[in-house]
């Protein structure tokens, strides 16, 4: 598969996999009566912070405390301004 076929691939998986996760998020948050804030300030934080757990913990291991360090001080102030934002 060429270089330019597989990045189509995986835009397009990436956008297919975002509209089934908003979908199936929806009927989540009316099943349990849950309201949209109280959702994204606990269920969705803490799948973005095991996003954050795999991706540091390689570095970690690695004894690169620094990048690991970097990587979360820069995360959380992105995540912060983004939320400031909306």
């Amino acid at each position: 598969m060429k270089p330019f076929d597989l990045l189509l691939l995986s835009l397009t998986s990436i956008i297919i996999g975002s509209e089934m996760l908003v979908t199936g998020s929806d009927s989540i948050i009316g099943h349990l009566g849950l309201s949209d804030t109280v959702f994204g300030m606990t269920i969705l934080a803490f799948i973005v912070s095991i996003e954050e757990l795999a991706r540091e913990l390689p570095a970690a291991m690695k004894g690169r405390s620094e990048i690991s360090f970097g990587n979360v001080v820069g995360s959380v102030l992105a995540f912060s301004c983004l939320m400031l934002e909306s």
